[in-house]
């Protein structure tokens, strides 16, 4: 059972369009999930399943990066420890100066211990070496020695993931009404769908994502930069009624 679990400071945004009650269901049910592994299946109320949905995509994605850490640190202790930097701070450059300078030199200091007395070197000393090669820790394989899959290897991990994030976009009040204040004469909507099925949703878009350096695509910022590229405008009252006639006119 984890200890602790980090909540994001944008989901007040989130918590304070909720009722109090709607905000008790859903810390609630965040409890359940990062404590026990829970996902709540008696959520009627459909905004706080949205909510939810949503904030559990950056609750699996921080889990994730804590759990790379804590296998980078488990490896670097099975090598002796933390990695030595290949750029060293002026302050340590300092203090393995010193140690240099107070070593001895020549008899006159220290004499040295005949051959058959003397230490082995120790490699696990304090006297770090900065010159020596960095061993850095290989990237996590799967069982079958090939490299783990994620969105950026795999098209199908990224048009599931993206479905799912289009998906739960439509369903965020808060980026919706952000979205009609600056747009107040386009479908929102069906503005979002087009940008997923005209190039996020595709080939494309995923090679598009994948040669950037991003490791979690923030699907909210893409859609706002991109918006003017994909607007549908509102249909009148007046232009529904003549295209209704105009397909009436054609029929006869």
């Amino acid at each position: 059972m984890k200890k602790a679990f980090l909540l994001k400071n944008n989901w007040i945004e989130i918590f304070d369009n909720l009722s109090d009650k709607q905000a008790g269901v859903l810390i609630k049910s965040l409890f359940k999930y990062n404590v026990n592994g829970e996902k709540p299946a008696d959520l009627t109320d459909l905004e706080i399943k949205a909510y939810f949905n949503m904030m559990l995509l950056d609750c699996n994605t921080m889990n994730e990066n804590y759990d790379k850490r804590c296998e980078t640190s488990a490896n670097n202790g099975c090598l002796g420890g933390r990695p030595l930097s290949e750029y060293p701070s002026n302050e340590a450059i300092r203090k393995r100066n010193k140690r240099k300078a107070d070593k001895p030199n020549n008899l006159t200091d220290k004499p040295n211990k005949p051959n058959n007395l003397s230490k082995p070197d120790n490699d696990n000393d304090n006297d770090y070496d900065y010159d020596k090669d960095i061993i850095t820790p290989l990237p996590p394989l799967n069982k079958g020695g090939s490299a783990e899959k994620t969105w950026k290897n795999d098209y199908l991990i990224y048009l599931s993931e993206t479905t799912e994030s289009f998906d739960l976009l439509k369903y965020d009040q808060v980026f919706i009404k952000k979205l009609e204040k600056y747009y107040p004469n386009v479908d929102i909507i069906l503005s979002i769908e087009k940008s997923f099925e005209s190039f996020w949703g595709t080939e494309a878009g995923w090679i598009n994502k994948k040669g950037r350096k991003t490791k979690v695509i923030d699907w909210k910022t893409t859609v706002l930069k991109n918006f003017d590229k994909n607007r549908i405008f509102k249909q009148s009252v007046n232009e529904r009624k003549t295209e209704t006639a105009g397909k009436k006119y054609n029929q006869l």
